[in-house]
């Protein structure tokens, strides 16, 4: 019997990761979306377009694709080996109603989000209220960093990736790493890596290996240093990637500089692979790819600055580190989203 994953929030990254498993057929995978995007799948199905131009649609069974507003009611909800969690970080609390009646026992859990994953660290930043970690427990997550770029168009007719397909990957590891890993716990994030190859649509998986303890942990805040950067000096400035670089240098210095000073008062330390030099030269001369974050202020979304930006913020308080450039980011796109959120209020239907 193939495993059977659930995939929650088909947006910009969900429905590349949903057409890369679809696409494989290792496994049974069923969508679990709402409104707009819900009733174009059942409609039209999953249509994906490469950065390389070849086209794929993938038809959905009614079996396989799910309401989410309608599925905590059902008296038997289906039963899944791996969700897989691609809606936005500050949707997350939104979901745990549907999560709690998912998760069974043996069911995993992988957030395929952006910034500092609440399991990280307790933060208000990350889970004010507390009820993700309340929802999800420990042992039933797998750590994830996904380096994959996509957009969807807002009447959910095609997803696109917006670089070489080569270079979209999915890191997978046990959250508290080697120490309290066993052969299942590692056999689990190995299975799921396996079950995106062969895809049309190609997203890369790997498993951390066992003997870094602290390994997924370290490539999150990677991740986290590009996040903190890029992402919203692009949102804020209104431009691509390449633009970000040439014209923000200095600024982008300060910003990794003070995350990377928090990460090394965290035990046991963050061991960082990525510096601002690495960050710059990456992402020098990528016109015309545009972060996360600036999609989300072009449609007067709220942002993810909260994983992204305020963890940092969070963990430098709580560990003596001032991060004076990163918190007049934070308010900065704070400033914005109360201006779009202000006009969306006032805005005829």
């Amino acid at each position: 019997m193939l495993p059977k994953i659930g995939i929650i929030g088909i947006g910009s990254i969900g429905g590349i990761v949903a057409s890369a498993l679809i696409s494989a057929g290792k496994s049974n995978v069923s969508l679990i979306a709402r409104g707009r995007a819900f009733k174009a799948l059942q409609s039209s199905g999953l249509r994906v377009r490469t950065f390389e131009g070849s086209e794929h649609t993938y038809h959905i069974q009614p079996e396989q694709l799910l309401d989410s507003e309608t599925l905590s009611t059902l008296q038997s909800p289906p039963s899944f080996d791996y969700i897989l969690i691609c809606t936005k970080t500050h949707q997350l609390p939104s979901i745990t109603s549907t999560l709690s009646h998912l998760i069974q026992p043996e069911t995993v859990i992988v957030p395929l989000t952006n910034g500092l994953p609440f399991w990280f660290h307790p933060l208000k930043a990350t889970d004010p209220q507390g009820t993700l970690s309340t929802t999800i427990p420990i042992n039933n997550l797998l750590g994830s960093v996904g380096m994959i770029s996509g957009a969807v168009k807002a009447d959910y007719s095609w997803w696109e990736t917006h670089w070489e397909s080569s270079r979209n990957t999915l890191l997978l590891g046990e959250p508290n790493g080697a120490q309290h890993s066993s052969s299942n716990t590692i056999t689990r994030a190995q299975t799921l890596a396996d079950l995106f190859e062969g895809g049309a649509v190609r997203v890369k998986a790997n498993v951390c290996q066992p003997e870094d303890e602290q390994q997924i942990k370290d490539r999150i805040f990677d991740k986290l240093l590009i996040n903190c950067a890029i992402n919203p000096l692009g949102a804020l400035g209104g431009v691509d990637c390449g633009e970000t670089v040439d014209w923000s240098e200095t600024l982008i210095r300060r910003l990794v500089g003070e995350a990377t000073t928090v990460a090394a008062q965290l035990h046991p330390p963050i061991r960082l692979s990525l510096n601002a030099d690495k960050i710059l030269t990456h992402y020098r001369a990528q016109y015309g790819l545009k972060s996360s974050m600036l999609h989300d202020l072009e449609h007067r979304r709220p942002t993810e600055k909260s994983a992204i930006v305020d963890s940092l913020v969070e963990l430098g308080a709580l560990h003596g580190v001032d991060t004076p450039c990163l918190e007049t980011i934070s308010c900065l796109l704070e400033t914005i989203e109360k201006r779009n959120a202000a006009a969306a209020a006032i805005a005829p239907e």
